[in-house]
């Protein structure tokens, strides 16, 4: 599963604050055309919803989880940066 860090949950947070979006839309990572996007979505059945302040921040359907199962997602020097184990040797 995925791993979202405090930083990258507070970083989502401060982002859905700042969209004209539902109260209940979080932000998604799909990937497009083999390219990872983030879009503002609602929850879907399925999905898995990671939870900062008790607010859903981010949202991965089942597919998208299992290619991410490993990876950290974190924010570093004002990005969002999504890093793989393999990266980090």
């Amino acid at each position: 599963m995925l791993t979202v860090t405090p930083a990258a949950a507070e970083c989502l947070l401060k982002m859905l604050k700042l969209q004209d979006g539902p109260e209940d839309a979080a932000v998604r990572i799909v990937f497009d055309d083999d390219e990872l996007t983030l879009r503002l979505d609602c929850q879907r059945d399925g999905d898995h919803a990671y939870v900062h302040d008790d607010r859903p921040v981010l949202l991965i359907d089942a597919d998208t989880s299992e290619m991410l199962t490993d990876d950290t997602l974190d924010f570093e020097d004002d990005a969002l940066m999504l890093s793989h184990p393999a990266d980090e040797s």
